[in-house]
């Protein structure tokens, strides 16, 4: 359950660092 939990928090920061990316 941590593990799964820990996977979909990376999968939701690599995804914010994208959308930052995308902004600047």
């Amino acid at each position: 359950m941590l593990a799964f939990f820990s996977n979909l928090v990376g999968k939701a920061t690599e995804k914010q660092l994208v959308f930052l990316w995308l902004i600047f």
